[in-house]
């Protein structure tokens, strides 16, 4: 679909070579660009507030104060959490290799600032 796209957006020949295709189009692989989301769904899950029901699902170290949910990752076994595959765990697995620190009210975002 996305070779389709960009011959498309070029009016490039259905014979041209999809790469070059792509490339002239300014698109990214697909297996690039999916991973570039799961990216930035991790540095969602950094940033949100202590109330978010998010975190009461996430493992102990990553709870902000919210009281652990019944299905909790901090609640699993060691050997149930490598059965289990899903967003909220690779969140969880990801969320120690963050090197900044998000604060989502930083004074300098204020009005006037």
């Amino acid at each position: 679909m996305q070779r389709k796209a960009a011959i498309w957006m070029t009016g490039a020949f259905s014979t041209s070579p999809t790469g070059g295709v792509e490339s002239l189009a300014g698109l990214i692989p697909v297996h690039l660009h999916l991973q570039k989301m799961a990216g930035q769904a991790n540095y969602q899950a950094a940033t949100l507030s202590d109330s978010h029901p998010l975190q009461s699902i996430l493992g102990q170290d990553y709870h902000k104060g919210a009281q652990a949910h019944p299905c909790a990752i901090s609640k699993m076994s060691e050997a149930f959490k490598q059965k289990v595959k899903g967003t909220v765990i690779e969140i969880d697995c990801c969320l120690p290799d963050l090197t900044k620190s998000f604060e989502p009210c930083t004074p300098e975002a204020w009005p006037g600032a």
